[in-house]
């Protein structure tokens, strides 16, 4: 029978064989009913999963694993090595075609498919039996670990072996005559033992006779065949017909018909679809951040509801745009760009800097710390190291732009170019080949490397690191040229440098996890809406900014943003003519709602 084959090739007894019989028919469309059968399909998708997540425990309890132990299942993400397995092993005579397909060879995506099914099956089977999942993996890794060594066999010697015999994986032999089906055959009680793993179905046409007294005895505890009337596996009784495979085939196109394989019948088999938890994890993580953006914009928009028609509809374009939405296809990256969008220059940037101002100026006052801090004391040492934080992000981002910008001005002035002209023109000249901007930015991070370590060994561990780490702050600060070209140094105030644990946080990360491309193109869009605000806004905030990055605050009198209350900054919409005032000194502290009303 092929369930005791197929069985005996996995090293795996199904308790459903039913599940098993699903796993080896083929996907069909029918002619004349001009319906598509989805045969092993679903249980295909899932033995997918099943290996993946093999895949996946083998990689947590693997420690100390070679790359080769790792890896060792990747094979069966190619169709075309699982089409070889399962060719090698002889399962392709096994599979159920439709009358249409029983003369073709089944294809590579057939083969693959029913591989795939039957690991699936194996999965379902297991449970129904309520086998937990570690049992589950473990029962499947041992299966894989037997398909592994069928991996790299180009092909199985299934001829006959020279003693007329045929060679089997399980030692065991069967005569040759057992196995012609061109004559009527004739079996002996003594041989029945033998062919107990024959697939009835091969015999189906064919007029095969035992002897009376094997077949009344033993026959019908020993062949497990399609019963005529479910069309399911059961015993072959005294008087029963062999049935011929058309008529299996039939009998087995109701079932599917009524077990759901019919695009147009829900199928009662649950199938578990097995999603890959770190895309859930970040597709949940996209949507918390989507809803605290909605939260963040519904705030600024409601700073508007105070505001004229006309003004407030200017204003509202400066906290988002619908253009962003085409930037990218990821949810989580529109997200930070649309925050980046709403949070650049507004009330909560000023005021984020307004902090990094007064604490810089109470550094020098910090208290030496003490081990035994009591509770109170300690988190409000966390709080103080998460001000540093941002403190410290936002003076790094200057220092890391102040950094290429000089090298690649120094770098312009000794390599500058030259004109040439036919008289000058040398014989033989060969200029460099490859991308110029790509040659320009190596030359600079090399140039960086051998300034800041002289000492380092090129190819060393310690260069290739430090080569990195330089080549992504070129890359940070190339999107911070961008802004300051176009606005001055003051936006970089005005960019969002809150603690790292922060869900909107946009991190020296994030940045340039957007992408150069969909920056630029942010960039623009920037330019394009809020361009002369913010460059108002840089100008005013910048003398603030350069004094306390060369460490010169302390000695220099309140800006107007450090004596503007905030509570005033809070209440002021992103955009309004009120913010100038306060920037510039030219409006007097008093609150917000009165500021309106003598403007």
């Amino acid at each position: 029978m092929a369930f005791g084959y197929v069985q005996a090739q996995i090293h795996y007894d199904f308790v459903n064989t039913t599940l098993l019989q699903s796993s080896l028919i083929a996907p069909h469309r029918s002619d004349e009913e001009k319906q598509y059968y989805h045969g092993n399909r679903d249980l295909a998708k899932l033995g997918g999963y099943a290996v993946d997540m093999v895949a996946t425990r083998n990689a947590m309890v693997g420690e100390g694993q070679t790359n080769r132990e790792a890896n060792r299942h990747q094979w069966f993400k190619s169709k075309a090595k699982r089409a070889s397995v399962c060719e090698n092993l002889g399962i392709d005579e096994h599979i159920i075609k439709s009358p249409r397909q029983k003369n073709q060879k089944p294809s590579t995506v057939v083969l693959a498919n029913v591989l795939s099914a039957i690991v699936g099956a194996v999965w379902k089977d297991l449970e129904e039996q309520n086998r937990s999942v570690a049992d589950t993996l473990n029962q499947l890794s041992e299966i894989l670990c037997h398909l592994d060594a069928i991996v790299p066999t180009v092909s199985v010697d299934r001829s006959f072996t020279t003693d007329g015999s045929v060679a089997r994986d399980d030692g065991a032999h069967l005569n040759v005559e057992t196995l012609n089906f061109h004559t009527e055959q004739v079996f002996p009680a003594n041989q029945y033992e033998r062919i107990v793993d024959i697939d009835a179905r091969l015999y189906a046409h064919r007029d095969i006779q035992f002897e009376s007294e094997f077949l009344l005895q033993d026959l019908g505890q020993g062949i497990p065949i399609f019963n005529a009337e479910l069309g399911t596996a059961g015993n072959l009784t005294s008087g029963a017909t062999p049935l011929s495979s058309d008529q299996i085939y039939a009998q087995q196109e109701a079932i599917d018909s009524r077990e759901g394989y019919d695009d147009n019948v829900v199928s009662t088999q649950r199938v578990v679809v097995l999603g890959k938890r770190k895309r859930q994890a970040d597709l949940e993580a996209a949507l918390r951040k989507g809803s605290l953006f909605s939260r963040l914009l519904q705030e600024e928009r409601t700073k508007l509801d105070t505001i004229p028609y006309p003004t407030r509809t200017e204003l509202d374009v400066l906290l988002d745009h619908s253009k962003i939405g085409e930037f990218s296809v990821d949810l989580s990256q529109v997200v930070q760009l649309r925050s980046l969008y709403l949070i650049i220059g507004s009330s909560g940037s000023l005021i984020e800097f307004k902090g990094q101002l007064s604490r810089a100026r109470d550094r020098t006052l910090a208290q030496p710390l003490r081990l035994n801090l009591c509770i109170t004391e300690r988190i409000k040492e966390v709080c103080r190291l998460d001000d540093q934080e941002t403190l410290c992000v936002l003076t790094r981002r200057f220092h890391v732009l102040r950094i290429f910008e000089s090298e690649s001005e120094i770098l312009r002035q000794e390599n500058a170019i030259t004109i040439e002209t036919p008289s000058t023109f040398k014989t033989g000249h060969k200029g460099q080949s490859g991308n110029p901007v790509a040659i320009q930015e190596a030359t600079i991070t090399n140039s960086l490397l051998s300034k800041a370590r002289p000492d380092l060994k090129e190819g060393s561990d310690e260069f290739e690191r430090l080569r990195r780490r330089l080549s992504e702050l070129r890359r940070l600060a190339r999107r911070l040229q961008m802004l300051v070209q176009s606005y001055g140094p003051g936006i970089l105030a005005l960019l969002p440098c809150g603690p790292t644990y922060s869900e909107l946080a946009l991190t020296d990360r994030t940045l340039l996890s957007i992408g150069e491309r969909n920056f630029r193109k942010l960039s623009d869009l920037i330019w394009q809406q809020q361009g002369p605000i913010l460059k108002e806004l840089s100008g005013a905030i910048a003398p603030a900014l350069l004094a306390l990055i060369d460490g010169s605050l302390i000695h220099e009198d309140y800006y107007p943003i450090e004596q503007t209350a905030v509570d005033i900054l809070e209440n002021l919409p992103k955009g309004c003519p009120e913010v100038m005032r306060y920037l510039k000194g030219e409006a007097q502290d008093f609150s917000y709602n009165e500021s309106l009303r003598l403007a």
